[in-house]
C-alpha cells in the first residue's frame, strides 16, 4: 500500500524549522492558486504544512508526556486536546492549509496523494469546520472515480 502511506511518509519525513515564513508561502501559494499555477501552489503549501507540522510536533512535545510524533493523523487528534492550539490553527489558516494541499494536489495531478490526505483531515481535523470542508471533497472523489 505505498501510495496509502504516502501522505504519512511525507509529514515524517519533512521538518523546517522557519516558521516565520509559513504566513508567505501560504499567501504565495494562494497567490498562485489565482493565476491557475498549480504546481508552484502545491510546493507552497507543501512547504507551508512542513513548517506547521514542525510547529505542532514541537508545541506537543511540550505539552504531551512521552509524546512521539508517529502519524500526521495522530498529532492532529492530538491537537484536538488544546483549545488554544485549534485557535492558533484557525488564526494561522493552518488547518485550512492542509485541505487547500490536498486540493492542491488533486488539481495538480497527484490524485492519490490528495485524496488521502482528504482521507486523514476528514476523520482528524481538530476544527470542524475543515474537518467536514475535507470529507465533502473526499466524497466528491469518490463519487467521481
Amino acid at each position: 500500500s505505498g501510495k496509502k502511506d504516502s501522505v504519512e511518509k511525507f509529514f515524517i519525513l519533512y521538518r523546517c524549522e522557519k516558521d516565520n515564513s509559513l504566513k508567505s508561502f501560504i499567501e504565495l501559494a494562494e497567490f498562485y492558486i489565482e493565476r491557475g499555477e498549480s504546481e508552484k501552489a502545491l510546493k507552497c503549501y507543501a512547504l507551508a504544512s512542513v513548517i506547521s507540522i514542525t510547529k505542532i510536533e514541537s508545541v506537543l512535545l511540550d505539552r504531551v508526556n512521552e509524546y512521539e510524533y508517529t502519524t500526521f493523523d495522530d498529532a492532529l487528534r492530538q491537537c484536538r486536546k488544546f483549545p488554544d492550539v485549534v485557535k492558533w490553527g484557525n488564526e494561522n489558516k493552518i488547518w485550512e492549509l492542509f485541505c487547500r494541499f490536498a486540493d492542491a494536489s488533486v488539481s495538480a495531478g497527484k490524485i492519490s496523494f490528495g485524496t488521502n490526505l482528504y482521507k486523514v483531515l476528514s476523520e482528524a481535523e481538530p476544527e470542524d469546520y475543515w474537518q467536514l470542508y475535507a470529507k465533502n471533497k473526499l466524497d466528491v472523489a469518490k463519487t467521481s472515480d
